[in-house]
């Protein structure tokens, strides 16, 4: 890497962060691993994950290409859509695993299998996430 190049990339999430553009609170949660009546595990007890609480970020649609057939559903009871986002984290946390629910701003997004990605550099973290429904 041409280290003169490094300066120029280290001031680039500063100047991120500057804009405004990390707009949204994230806090990451896990499950406790407690069991419910009929021993499974109880995907609804979350918990906070120390040390990823409250970063701030920048959540977006997804633009696809072309229209996706399979981006939605409907049952008798209710219409249901994939809804994938784009999360932007302001710094770089390599903690992050894909298991994690994601709060962002209130609402509960899992994330999509493979989606956690770091840049070279680690400056930043970004992933694709989903409506997390139970």
């Amino acid at each position: 890497m041409n280290q003169s190049l490094l300066g120029e990339l280290d001031a680039v999430m500063p100047a991120a962060q500057q804009t405004g553009l990390f707009s949204s609170l994230v806090t990451f949660k896990d499950i406790t691993g407690a069991t419910n009546s009929s021993g499974q595990v109880d995907m609804s007890t979350l918990v906070d994950v120390p040390g990823l609480v409250n970063i701030p970020c920048q959540i977006a649609a997804t633009t696809l290409i072309r229209p996706d057939s399979s981006g939605g559903g409907r049952t008798p009871d209710h219409f249901f859509e994939k809804s994938i986002r784009h999360l932007l984290l302001n710094d770089y946390y390599p903690a992050v695993l894909q298991r994690f629910i994601a709060v962002v701003d209130g609402t509960q997004y899992e994330i999509i299998p493979g989606a956690v990605e770091h840049d070279s550099q680690k400056q930043s973290t970004r992933l694709s996430i989903r409506i997390y429904q139970l």
